[in-house]
């Protein structure tokens, strides 16, 4: 520990002595429970982004949406002191009570979505320009660079910025993967939406006291209105029973949407989603050495072209093409 984080510690009436390693998210943010000098716990988070933490997290309360509290930061150091919410994500409480058990507590969640979705896109008032803020076709096209990238231990002259111009199977491949992204976006006709961009069972929190809680919120950002519902419902983390994922997903149906043709936009974006999130487990996985997250792998792209199929036409195709390019699942 270094003698800044020390002392931002001490100011904060942390006791940095019983620092105790939390289990991570897909980032390379670190988490630490600690003791309170004044008694209780609270959760200390390295290498994070303390402005828009917090900025998004009164954004959030002002929705009616439950988060931490952030009890100190140090936007140099990148450290924070957070309430302390428990561990229990929701997806330990799904698998330990069952799906009904959860029931209310994904209702509530899709409840936050929406606002999030409406109220929120109203209300949001971008600070200043960011490289990923709304997440354009351009913008979902990285992520699946990002995926080839990883998973396949490219440089950057194997992603020029012409897909088709990458070396062999590789141009084909891309070209589907950025196609699929523009149809995400058209396939959702009421434009941008505000969304959390990481929305599943294990960014989301049952607090001792049995409330539902999201966390991770940091890089909320505006994209397809079907992104977070569709990340929710189909998370490589947790499988949902049949019945409920058709009650959430009438529960998130936005008003003017057409059932058949709101499934379409959820099957999209969940497919980009999906194959996004697989790019994350690779390149930590792979690049970072924590591979205990390659056990979502194959479940997230098999999930993410189960889905497809029901959607968008050269999905067949995008998976032969992905498989030739050396992808394997």
């Amino acid at each position: 520990m270094s003698p800044e984080l020390a002392a931002f510690l001490e100011a904060a009436g942390v006791d940095a002595g019983s620092l105790a390693p939390l289990a991570g998210d897909a980032s390379t943010r670190r988490y630490h429970r600690a003791r309170l000098a004044g008694g209780g716990t609270a959760v200390v988070m390295e290498n994070g982004e303390p402005g828009p933490f917090a900025r998004w997290a009164r954004f959030y309360e002002a929705l009616g949406l439950r988060v931490p509290r952030v009890l100190a930061a140090d936007e140099e150091l990148g450290a924070m002191v957070l309430e302390d919410l428990g561990d229990e994500m929701l997806q330990h409480r799904l698998e330990s009570a069952g799906a009904e058990a959860c029931r209310e507590h994904y209702l509530r969640a899709v409840d936050w979505q929406r606002a999030l979705a409406e109220r929120g896109t109203e209300l949001f008032e971008p600070e200043s320009p960011t490289a990923d803020d709304p997440l354009v076709p351009k913008r979902l096209a990285w992520e699946m660079d990002f995926l080839l990238r990883h998973a396949l231990q490219l440089t950057d002259e194997a992603l020029p910025e012409d897909p088709e111009s990458s070396p062999g199977a590789l141009g084909p491949a891309r070209a589907l993967l950025h196609e699929l992204c523009t149809a995400v976006h058209a396939g959702s006709p009421a434009g941008l939406a505000l969304c959390h961009r990481d929305y599943h069972a294990r960014n989301l929190v049952v607090t001792p006291a049995g409330e539902l809680a999201v966390i991770d919120f940091q890089d909320t950002r505006r994209g397809p209105r079907a992104y977070d519902l569709a990340s929710l419902l189909f998370d490589p983390y947790v499988s949902l029973p049949r019945e409920l994922v058709d009650e959430l997903r009438e529960h998130g149906r936005p008003e003017g949407a057409d059932e058949a043709g709101w499934d379409r936009e959820l099957r999209l974006a969940a497919g980009q989603r999906l194959l996004k999130a697989a790019g994350s487990y690779a390149m930590l996985g792979l690049t970072k050495g924590r591979r205990e997250y390659l056990q979502w792998w194959a479940p997230a792209l098999s999930r993410a072209f189960e889905l497809l199929a029901g959607a968008w036409e050269p999905t067949c195709e995008l998976e032969l093409r992905l498989r030739r390019a050396g992808l394997d699942w």
